[in-house]
């Protein structure tokens, strides 16, 4: 107990942040460097709808997307450019020396329109 105590409030005094660690043959975490939003489809900006989509995706040992699938969504008109999307993450890399295990995030995209724009004088 002496020991834990010790190590505890050396990281405090510290300052240092220390991560939980994970649970046996748990993957890494996924840590984004880069998510990017999908582009309105214009036929459904054009026509007033707003919806959402969530998709699964798999992120391999260098941190690129390399499989997307839509789990689930409120219009199939928003779907592909949510994939497009999801494709363009980047995750950070497996540290060298861990397992390099696939991993699997999830994010949900909402398309939601702005009120009409001001107008001038």
């Amino acid at each position: 107990m002496r020991t834990l105590v010790g190590a505890i409030a050396g990281l405090v005094a510290g300052g240092c942040a220390v991560a939980p660690p994970r649970a046996p043959g748990a993957p890494p975490e996924l840590l984004p460097v880069v998510k990017f939003a999908p582009v309105y489809p214009e036929e459904a900006q054009a026509r007033g709808i707003e919806g959402w989509v969530r998709v699964r995706y798999e992120v391999d040992a260098d941190g690129s997307v390399v499989d997307v699938a839509v789990e689930e969504s409120s219009d199939p008109a928003f779907e592909q450019t949510s994939i497009d999307a999801a494709y363009q993450f980047l995750f950070r890399p497996i540290p060298r020396g861990e397992p390099a295990e696939p991993r699997f995030g999830t994010n949900l995209f909402r398309y939601e329109l702005l009120g009409p724009e001001p107008r001038g004088c």
